[in-house]
């Protein structure tokens, strides 16, 4: 936490600073279940991880050159959408392998 301090005195707005980390998991925590949920029904689990994970990168490319805590706070919510895929990346293996040659149930 000794780094997230200096991240507010340097941009000058100690009181928002505990929203840096904050952002990231209120996204995280409300768009994967969403996600979860939709990747099922629609059985669109690839192009949900590529256009997540393309707003991520947008927010990690923000990051960086901020000036002041909100610009970092938005990254972070951008970092977030990325991070909100991480459930799916779980089912990817099991789309690799072909059905035929999973254990079956019986």
């Amino acid at each position: 936490m000794s780094q997230l301090s200096y991240i507010g005195k340097y941009l000058n707005n100690p009181r928002a600073q505990t929203w840096v980390p904050n952002a990231l998991s209120l996204v995280q925590a409300v768009l994967a279940p969403i996600l979860a949920s939709a990747s099922d029904t629609f059985q669109a689990r690839k192009p949900l991880l590529v256009g997540f994970t393309t707003i991520s990168f947008i927010g990690a490319a923000i990051a960086p050159g901020s000036t002041n805590i909100y610009r970092l706070i938005a990254a972070q919510v951008l970092i977030g959408f990325g991070f909100s895929t991480v459930p799916l990346a779980y089912c990817v293996p099991s789309e690799i392998l072909p059905r035929k040659w999973r254990p079956s149930k019986s």
